[in-house]
């Protein structure tokens, strides 16, 4: 039998960091296109920090089963769904809105519900959250539950801090705990690292960083942007060779008309200043804070002629961009240089590691006699977490746990966040209150075995050789009984049951009747049943196909054939070691 089942999980806005228990987001309509997922991820969280997040999911009320055969695809409608697990990383727990029935939800009360993931992750990575839910529909008794299972990735991330130099990944944890840096200052002129274990560093960019002992550890950061050099002012202090060479020139009866002219080391002009007009040396220029790079810079001293002429060069003196203030000559030329020292402040910053120790791997014993198992140690500090086969038993949390079922036992510690494990320890626990019970239907007899033990009948007191099923053939009277073992050599006993022949009706030639034949909706079956047997009964068509399958105990049955295709199906009835068939024809 087929099930097609969607079920559809929402995600409501990222909660707020205490525990409180979630009330479902009754808007969310779901997405088809995506199985109502939204969003396919859960938002990601920290290590060691609160994490809390509410899911909202909506429940459908029916889906579609093919039955096979003539019957084909029905819609049946789901009665109960039960959330049974929710698989998380260590430190994060769930809770349901149903809590006070287990987390039962009946969707024609209510087809919405919700769960909060909450509590602080201990591990970091990537995770698959693995939901399973157990659904339960109109057919269920006949065909059993449906499973239906999902999962949900998760990303717990290691721990960071950040300040205006520096940014730690990974900052507190166990020893050897190794730590990342990033500099959040990159391009500057110099940089010291102090990691606060002796250990330092003047790259931009250090490596990861082992702290190998437990501690507290202050990290220093500080970083240096190169000085600027700006030019303040020029003043041509005095000058000659100008107004002396011809009597056209312009100034030869007056005073200069100076300026200046600025070039790199490669010889390009960068900037002409202003000229002055009949004025006498010294005369100056403020530059505005001119920005000066690292290199040679030549300042040409000029005076302005009339059109006839050219302009007199009274020469030029060079000065490096990386100076300091000074006067500079060349023969009559003296030019004083103000240059500007802009030195950056520091950038100063300072944050903490915090490198814990990791517990000694705790020790366990188990003491079967009053079947508990304890932690042997120093509890101080620690809390604890129960592990059954692998997987983390809720709500174990005490230094000692009394198992429920046999199985491997560890147990983890956690102190600061550092975790260690026990060795797995065998505990052997078997069900004082278990009932063994033998059916009897004539001289059939059985047992439930829903757990599958090996099982062994007993007569008188005798183990009976080969009978080893849940099932028994009772042929000579007398006392039986039957022991079950688990797999871990628990043995539990049923009572004695007393058999005799002197009852057992004579199943060989059972009488069986069905009408109406020709039938065309409910058609009834009686047959002599005075021991309230199994009956098996099966209708199949022509070609051999069971169109329906049976068992009841019971001197009379009905079945529907209304929707079946005209023609000949043959009845098998089974009773004991006993069978007859007979025809049915369905108009």
């Amino acid at each position: 039998m087929k099930f097609f089942v969607v079920f559809f999980i929402a995600i409501m806005p990222f909660g707020i960091n205490a525990f409180s228990q979630c009330t479902p987001d009754i808007t969310f309509v779901p997405n088809f296109t995506n199985y109502g997922l939204s969003p396919d991820t859960l938002p990601d969280g920290e290590i060691y920090q609160d994490y809390n997040q509410d899911l909202t999911f909506f429940l459908p009320l029916d889906t579609i089963v093919d039955l096979g055969g003539v019957l084909g695809e029905t819609t049946i409608v789901f009665e109960d769904y039960h959330i049974t697990s929710i698989s998380l990383p260590l430190g994060l727990d769930w809770q349901c809105n149903n809590q006070e029935t287990d987390c039962h939800y009946t969707p024609t009360n209510s087809q919405y519900g919700c769960v909060t993931i909450y509590g602080q992750p201990m591990e970091q990575g990537y995770f698959d959250v693995d939901v399973t839910v157990i659904a339960t529909h109109e057919l269920s008794d006949l065909v059993g539950t449906e499973t239906i299972a999902f999962s949900l990735p998760l990303y717990i991330a290691p721990s960071s801090s950040q300040n205006i130099g520096f940014t730690m990944n990974n900052f507190s944890g166990c020893a050897p705990l190794i730590v990342d840096f990033i500099n959040n200052q990159p391009g500057l002129q110099s940089y010291n690292w102090d990691f606060g274990n002796g250990m330092t560093s003047n790259l931009e960019n250090p490596i990861s960083h082992t702290f190998n002992d437990p501690g507290v550890y202050i990290i220093n950061y500080e970083s240096n942007s190169e000085t600027y050099y700006m030019l303040e002012s020029v003043e041509i202090v005095n000058a000659s060779g100008w107004g002396n060479e011809s009597i056209f020139e312009e100034d030869i009866f007056t005073s200069p008309d100076a300026y200046f002219l600025m070039y790199d080391q490669n010889g390009n002009l960068i900037f002409e200043s202003s000229h002055f007009e009949d004025q006498d040396f010294p005369v100056s220029w403020n530059m505005d804070n001119f920005d000066l790079s690292n290199q040679i810079y030549t300042i040409v001293a000029m005076e302005e002629d009339g059109v006839s002429t050219g302009d007199d060069n009274l020469g030029s003196i060079s000065f490096n961009g990386f100076s300091s203030s000074a006067n500079y000559t060349s023969g009559d030329l003296s030019i004083n240089i103000v240059i500007n020292q802009i030195v950056p402040e520091p950038i100063i910053a300072s944050d903490t590691v915090y490198v814990f120790e990791t517990p000694q791997n705790p020790i366990i014993e188990y003491d079967d006699q009053i079947q508990v198992i304890t932690f042997i140690g120093d509890s101080l500090d620690m809390s604890y977490h129960w592990f059954f086969n692998g997987e983390e038993v809720i709500n174990e949390n005490n230094t000692y746990m009394y198992p429920i079922q046999s199985g491997d036992y560890s147990l983890m510690v956690n102190q600061n966040g550092c975790l260690a494990y026990s060795d797995e320890i065998f505990a052997m626990v078997c069900m004082e209150d278990f009932l063994v019970e033998i059916n009897q239907s004539g001289n059939q007899l059985s047992c439930s075995n829903e757990m599958s033990f090996d099982v062994q009948w007993y007569l008188d007191g005798e183990p009976i050789f080969g009978a080893n099923s849940n099932e028994f053939i009772a042929v000579d009277p007398g006392a039986y009984s039957i022991e079950l073992t688990d797999e871990f050599g628990c043995v539990y006993k049923s009572d004695e049951l007393s058999y005799s022949t002197a009852d057992l009706y004579n199943y060989q030639n059972f009488s069986l009747n069905v009408f109406p034949n020709p039938g065309k909706s409910l058609v009834n079956l009686t047959i002599d049943n005075p021991d309230r047997s199994k009956v098996y009964f099966t209708l199949s068509d022509l070609q051999g196909r069971d169109v329906i399958q049976s068992v009841f105990d019971t001197e009379s049955f009905q079945f529907d054939v209304s929707n079946f295709n005209s023609g000949i199906y043959m009845i098998t009835v089974r009773v004991k070691n006993s069978s007859q068939s007979l025809r049915l024809l369905v108009d």
